[in-house]
């Protein structure tokens, strides 16, 4: 009879648990909705987000699009990256969206949409050094916290690490000589070459391959949401057309 009633408590507790979930995720929704506007942490990162007169870019577009089809409009606020999994949980915004790759170590502290880019970490060098790179004893600079990061721990750990806020900063460290190379994303990658007439991607080195996604809170219906905005824009063509404008077309993820 104890056992009976144990298990019948317990399975009250699950129950409650996960009904208040259930409400804590559909008032989110409801609470963003009834303030009109969805709070996006951002950071400078071409060509997904950049700052100029406003906040502009791919990943931007891409945001002001969902945010439309949502009825909402989009606030986007600058966060350290490197404390963007705090920005998020703790409130400051409602979802993290600027080249954020969908990585399994963070699944346990944020839910991602379903990712549409598809993308990989780069090495960028100076020109001259392209052809005769010696990885051994180099420094390297990187976002802190970010893909860039953990590739070169996970296949360059020859090379001295100088984590910076943004990947923008890694490739100016690069530019002004500061270090030797600079780990970024490839689309990124790209973008600054353009910039710096200097710099060079090294494409032999395999350092892995992301895709790019939204972070949302944990158990948030804003999930779903999103994810249904991302399938019909892609359905309807628009998702395409952004990339086109942004020239990353070629790494959109189908399906």
């Amino acid at each position: 009879m104890k056992r009976w009633i144990f298990l019948c408590v317990a399975l009250l507790l699950i129950l409650t648990a996960c009904s208040s979930q259930e409400t804590f995720a559909v008032r989110e929704l409801e609470a963003i909705r009834e303030t009109g506007t969805l709070r996006i942490g951002v950071t400078d990162c071409p060509p997904f987000s950049q700052q100029g007169e406003g906040w502009f870019g791919f990943d931007i577009a891409l945001a002001e699009a969902v945010c439309r089809e949502l009825g909402l409009s989009p606030a986007f606020v600058a966060v350290d990256w490197e404390s963007r999994v705090e920005a998020l949980t703790t409130g400051q915004v409602d979802c993290l969206w600027s080249g954020l790759t969908a990585r399994s170590d963070l699944a346990g502290e944020m839910d991602f949409s379903q990712t549409y880019l598809a993308s990989r970490p780069a090495l960028v060098v100076p020109a001259e050094a392209a052809d005769t790179l010696e990885l051994a004893g180099m420094t390297v600079a990187v976002e802190s916290g970010s893909a860039g990061e953990a590739a070169v721990q996970a296949h360059l750990p020859e090379v001295e690490r100088l984590p910076m806020a943004t990947q923008q900063e890694a490739l100016a460290a690069l530019a002004s000589g500061q270090v030797q190379g600079a780990v970024v994303d490839i689309l990124a990658a790209r973008a600054a070459t353009a910039v710096y007439t200097g710099l060079q991607i090294q494409g032999q080195l395999d350092l892995g391959t992301e895709e790019l996604a939204v972070g949302l809170r944990k158990g948030s219906d804003l999930t779903g949401a999103v994810n249904e905005v991302l399938a019909k824009l892609q359905a309807e063509g628009t998702l395409e057309a952004l990339a086109a404008e942004y020239a990353v077309e070629g790494s959109l993820v189908v399906g």
